[in-house]
């Protein structure tokens, strides 16, 4: 039916799918989201009500629409940060990504508590800023990290006492022979 329907882009098709004229999303996240709805469409008349009562506040509210969009360009890849955490494929420059992005939802959150829709106040009600992550990785990590975690110089100076002696004494191996 997806096929035949022409909802998703194939390699060999001219003409654009339904997904590439919908798509005016501003993360990787968002596209799979849409690729999701389009595939599996909502078949409850209340939650497609829901989801329209959102769309057309959005479209009333342009200010709050554009704002939410600006913070959304500042968002790197959630799921994508998540499962090379979870899999320990991590570089010190993906937790810089991933303290910048989760610096947008006090932004974002204070957009959406502003409007009306119950869908969008069901979803601000548990919002967690994850402020202690983002203090705990900003106390951690130098600014402007290595690219591979065995170069050294991620945690900055002052945060652990014995990885400040480490490091003291790889700098003045001699001295601390001597």
């Amino acid at each position: 039916t997806c096929r035949h329907l022409d909802l998703f882009k194939k390699s060999d098709q001219e003409s654009p799918s339904l997904v590439q004229i919908l798509d005016a999303t501003q993360t990787a996240m968002g596209r799979r989201l849409l690729n999701q709805w389009v595939r599996y469409p909502l078949i409850d008349q209340k939650s497609i009500e829901a989801r329209f009562d959102v769309v057309e506040e959005f479209r009333k509210e342009q200010g709050h629409c554009e704002t939410i969009r600006q913070s959304l360009s500042e968002i790197y890849d959630f799921e994508r940060l998540n499962s090379k955490l979870s899999l320990g494929h991590a570089h010190a420059r993906d937790l810089v990504q991933l303290t910048t992005s989760l610096q947008q939802l006090p932004l974002i959150h204070q957009e959406l508590i502003q409007l009306k829709s119950n869908l969008l106040k069901d979803c601000t009600q548990e919002w967690d800023m994850l402020d202690d992550v983002v203090t705990r990785i900003e106390k951690t990590l130098v600014s402007d990290p290595p690219f591979a975690l065995k170069e050294g110089g991620l945690i900055v100076e002052g945060f652990s006492p014995e990885l400040d002696e480490l490091r003291e004494i790889s700098r003045g191996g001699k001295d601390y022979i001597a």
